[in-house]
């Protein structure tokens, strides 16, 4: 076992745990690190397939919301909300005595789960700052500048707010809570506004200048007590579809991507929000996005409060230097990591445990650069998957992106992975179906840089949905 792995133990070692997320085995490794599994309570999508067989005590709860993005920002929370009382019947049988943790890696409301022990993020809280119209994250840390707009609007003072921003390049945004990218729309001029910001809805909307460097991601966690974490951050790889929205499609992590100067400066920059958010009574992981400006300058313009979609690519390459031996499986992408435990664990750290979990962390990054990206594509028609892809690694060539699955090794060190390899871990189940213009997700794809930039530089933006339709297709 890793240090890292030992020194999560310490926190979960015979702690009775109730696992809340997404799919059957929401935080895996659990058990492997010492701590003992009470039940399951997994929240999915609408049309995310039936529960699986043989997995007990697990309590299955079908959301409302069919897109990934939008069940992760608010129809989780808002599922187990609407089953308080399946909950509390569950939870009155298999934790009768209230002695077991509820660990989530996502916010989750507080009423179902009683006077149990909370390892999780409140989601009341956590939807209030989270929120586009909270002015937290703003008054803290350099940001784009906004000026509101209501739409719709006449072109007159949709000229008046491009010449208030300099550009008739902007990006416009709908308050609220939105995932992935879907409340955002990147539009050029008053008539491709027309077209692409019905969408948003009537109501209060936000512009700013569109900024043409890269956009980029970077966690944090608040303990208990002690210092933020602050992990290494990543480059978010975006896909601008035809409506202009910017869709979120993965993170890359390369050393080269930051300068150790700019590092320095994302972390004191993320731990006085960090120490901000502990004011609010936050604790547990957050993610920061960011643009990244030609001069040099950072500007954050959303505050994530939870797990981000860069988790699975550092609990990766956190593994991937010695993780629990002898442990695969890849259900949620995590494999067995230590990682996920040690941002939600909520223990307490001092300052030379801060600083040591940040510099390994930060060391392991270094050695060994990864791409992680979501592979998911849209429905043209309705669309029901009998028969996944498996979990495991997989030949592809990146250009025609011809596929060819070669064992379930998700347990070897990425080190031991070729560079035609790639590690699908998927998440779609049997029986999941869409309806046209629905998302559907396959999973996650995790490769090294050059399998990563060759698929790029060959597809684009295009490159998770023409890589969805390539496993979906066969291959083995």
């Amino acid at each position: 076992m890793s240090r890292l792995g030992a020194f999560v133990r310490r926190s979960v070692e015979g702690v009775p745990v109730i696992a809340v997320g997404i799919g059957p085995a929401p935080i895996p490794g659990l058990v492997e690190l010492g701590a003992s599994l009470v039940a399951t309570i997994s929240a999915v999508p609408a049309g995310a397939g039936a529960a699986p067989e043989g997995l007990s005590p697990l309590l299955w709860i079908e959301g409302e919301e069919r897109d990934i993005f939008a069940h992760v920002v608010d129809g989780f929370s808002a599922a187990l909300a609407s089953a308080e009382a399946e909950i509390v019947a569950f939870l009155r049988e298999v934790d009768p005595l209230e002695e077991a943790v509820i660990l989530a890696y996502l916010p989750i409301p507080r009423a179902p789960f009683g006077e149990r022990r909370f390892w999780a993020q409140d989601a009341e809280l956590s939807r209030r700052l989270e929120d586009k119209s909270s002015t937290l994250l703003a008054g803290l840390l350099p940001g784009p500048r906004y000026v509101e707009l209501g739409w719709p609007c006449d072109e007159q003072r949709w000229s008046g707010v491009e010449a208030e921003l300099g550009t008739s390049e902007l990006v416009v945004q709908s308050l609220g809570l939105h995932g992935g990218g879907a409340g955002t729309r990147i539009v050029r001029g008053y008539h491709e506004a027309s077209r692409r910001l019905p969408a948003l809805g009537e109501g209060p909307l936000r512009a700013s200048a569109f900024v043409p460097g890269g956009p980029a991601n970077v966690m944090g966690v608040v303990p208990a007590l002690g210092p933020t974490i602050v992990l290494p951050p990543t480059v978010q790889l975006v896909r601008v579809d035809a409506s202009g929205c910017p869709t979120y499609a993965g993170n890359r992590l390369a050393a080269e991507d930051f300068s150790a100067e700019e590092r320095g400066a994302i972390v004191e920059e993320v731990r006085s929000l960090g120490e901000r958010l502990r004011r609010e009574g936050f604790v547990g992981p957050f993610g920061l996005d960011f643009l990244r400006e030609r001069d040099g300058r950072r500007l954050y313009h959303d505050l994530n409060p939870r797990m981000n979609g860069a988790a699975g690519l550092l609990a990766e390459i956190v593994e991937g230097v010695g993780g629990v031996e002898g442990v695969g499986g890849g259900d949620g992408g995590w494999s067995c990591s230590p990682l996920p435990l040690l941002l939600l664990a909520a223990r307490d750290y001092d300052d030379s445990e801060v600083a040591w979990i940040e510099s390994h962390i930060a060391a392991v990054a270094a050695q060994r650069p990864r791409w992680r990206l979501f592979v998911a594509t849209t429905a043209d028609e309705s669309w029901t998957i009998e028969d996944p892809p498996l979990s495991g690694r997989w030949r592809v060539d990146p250009v025609s992106l011809a596929v060819l699955w070669i064992d379930d090794g998700l347990s070897a060190q990425v080190a031991e992975d070729g560079p035609e390899l790639v590690r699908l871990f998927v998440s779609l189940a049997p029986g999941s179906s869409r309806r046209p213009g629905e998302r559907l997700v396959v999973g996650e794809l995790s490769c090294g840089p050059s399998m990563g930039g060759a698929l790029w530089r060959a597809h684009g933006g295009e490159t998770p949905a023409r890589l969805a339709h390539a496993f979906l297709g066969g291959g083995r």
